[in-house]
């Protein structure tokens, strides 16, 4: 079965799935054998790479908001509105900011354990002894831990304990290789190793350890988060920082505990989905998994950190605009420590004063001159998508705008939104990672092991609205009826759309803006709202919706989105 040769070895052999053992194995050891336990062990492998994947776009998310918060200190500690002098006028916002700052910062210290651990979880090798884990998953090392708590907690001594009773052998294993015949063991094992079961078992029984790890160190964190107190100013102000960054801390561990407690229960459902994109509205995670929304101080520090940058930075800014900055100095705040050098104008800039963009560092003069120009600084973002009435991005920013017609919402927010509309509503739903966990045209029905599930908000509302239909480019209809059946997601219909049409000729078709009521005697009654969501900022900015005109009817287009971002208000500081 395992050839060893330069062509095909265990490394080049396909893993992960239930049918590829299917096809190594006897018929008579296939069937003799429950594969429950590893059904569920390989659906824990693909969310828990997910999950990893979700970490990091959180981690991303937080480090614009830390950015934002840094300068916003540095801003009104050294007051460059009134004057460029190092005066110190502004404690009261200077507080607050700091006080926001060290709560992103403590989210931050849990969101890195999390996405090293699960990252350090994936990695196990396909044969695993327990002498050769990944160091961060041997050790269960938290650097938030450490940072954050006392040497000498408890937490500490229950690591070690845990680490101690760690099995040699995993009891799975051993009892799927005890149901076949001695002689049948070394092909079932071989197999097992080829196609990452033994691996797939050893991640199952290491996210039950590290769920109870993320649980002792929630509670470790919540009993710590007193201020000690001291005769010495800057120690009082230090453990007054570290108190706001354990309560964040704390809030992110416990929202970690239930992510993996969910997983362990989900058997081979898919609960999380997250692709490499940085895009936010590529996330999808369950009900349990609360993200940036898991503490209301981070909600708060992140819409800080926003109206700080759309309103006083702005400003500022636009009272100096660049040609006069070319022509004089940069105030001191911009430049002092500054060995950054923009991408764009090529000037140095405290570190604090750069933005990230993709790849690339622009200062945030340039990223001020490319918004008033009408562009995101991202490439890739279309144009198209550009709000011309806030200077934001659609696409990127997550933003809504009613006088472009567009709202950025989740499943939860477009059910409150349709609530609100008259009677009757005709709804367009997007499919992949809008109703389903599907990516990519997949089909939704079993592949490879995968369970794919729907989202059950959405699906609440598919059965108390009777007007929803599919809008999608994936092209197995009949597999997406027979899905949406069995999950109990009633629609009208499943519209296919190719490569070389457009969503809006569906959602826009007034054949479909007719209803006929229960009553065979009345007439059609016509729809006086359309909903149509998607995911995909491309589907919402066609220009068939900029030219729809028809003022009896209503059009609402929703950016479907599960961003962990907690949402950013426009508020006045």
């Amino acid at each position: 079965m395992l050839e060893q040769n330069m062509e095909k070895n265990i490394m080049n052999m396909e893993q992960g799935s239930l049918c590829l053992l299917e096809r190594d194995l006897d018929k008579e050891i296939w069937e003799a054998i429950d594969w429950s336990e590893l059904s569920a062990a390989y659906g824990c492998r693909r969310n828990i790479i997910a999950l990893k994947k979700v970490a990091r776009h959180a981690l991303e998310q937080l480090e614009t908001i830390a950015d934002d918060l840094s300068l916003a200190c540095q801003y009104y500690f050294h007051d460059i509105i009134i004057h460029d002098t190092d005066n110190f006028i502004h404690g009261e916002k200077y507080t607050k900011f700091s006080i926001a700052y060290a709560t992103i910062k403590g989210a931050m210290l849990m969101l890195q354990d999390l996405r090293a651990l699960t990252k350090a979880i994936a990695c196990i090798s396909r044969l695993p002894r327990n002498d050769c884990l990944p160091r961060e998953l041997a050790q269960l090392h938290f650097k938030s831990a450490h940072s954050l708590l006392d040497p000498n907690d408890h937490f500490f001594c229950i690591l070690v304990q845990d680490q101690q009773e760690r099995m040699k052998n995993s009891i799975v294993e051993d009892r799927i290789l005890g149901q076949v015949s001695e002689e049948m063991r070394p092909q079932l094992r071989a197999s097992l190793v080829a196609r990452g079961g033994i691996k797939a078992l050893k991640i199952h029984e290491e996210t039950k350890r590290l769920a109870r790890a993320f649980g002792c160190l929630a509670s470790a964190l919540n009993k710590d988060q007193y201020v000690k107190a001291s005769s010495n100013l800057a120690d009082t102000i230090l453990n007054q920082k570290r108190s706001y960054q354990r309560s964040a801390a704390a809030a992110i561990a416990k929202d970690a505990q239930r992510a993996l407690v969910a997983i362990m229960a989900a058997a081979d459902r898919m609960i999380f989905v997250a692709a490499d994109s940085t895009i936010g509205n590529t996330l999808l995670t369950p009900p349990e998994f609360k993200g940036l929304r898991c503490h209301p101080e981070i909600e708060k520090s992140a819409a800080l950190a926003t109206a700080f940058r759309q309103n006083e930075l702005s400003a500022f800014l636009r009272n100096r605009t660049l040609n006069d900055i070319s022509s004089s100095p940069l105030p001191t705040i911009f430049t002092r420590g500054g060995r950054l050098e923009c991408t764009c104008c090529g000037q140095n800039f405290n570190r604090a004063f750069l933005t990230r963009v993709s790849q690339r560092k622009i200062c945030v003069l340039c990223d001020l001159h490319a918004r008033d120009s009408g562009m995101c600084s991202k490439k890739n973002c279309p144009k198209k998508a550009w709000c011309i009435h806030t200077k934001r991005c659609l696409a990127c920013e997550n933003h809504s705008c009613e006088q472009c017609g567009i709202i950025c919402a989740d499943a939860q927010d477009l059910l409150a939104h349709i609530e609100d509309l008259p009677a009757p509503v005709a709804i367009f739903l997007d499919f992949d990672r809008t109703i389903a966990t599907t990516r990519s045209g997949q089909s939704p029905l079993t592949s490879r092991g995968k369970k794919h599930t729907v989202d059950p908000i959405l699906a609440a509302l598919a059965r108390n609205h009777p007007n929803v239909r599919v809008v999608t480019r994936n092209r197995h209809r009949d597999d997406i009826f027979a899905f949406l059946a069995d999950n109990n997601f009633p629609v009208r219909d499943v519209h296919i759309i190719r490569k070389t049409e457009s969503k809006a000729t569906v959602v826009l078709d007034q054949s479909f803006h007719n209803l006929r009521d229960s009553n065979a005697s009345q007439q059609h009654s016509i729809f006086r709202d359309i909903v149509f969501a998607d995911d995909d900022i491309r589907e919402l900015i066609d220009p068939q919706f900029e030219y729809y005109n028809r003022k009896e009817i209503h059009l609402h287009r929703i950016l479907f989105t599960r961003t962990l971002q907690p949402p950013t208000l426009s508020l006045c500081v």
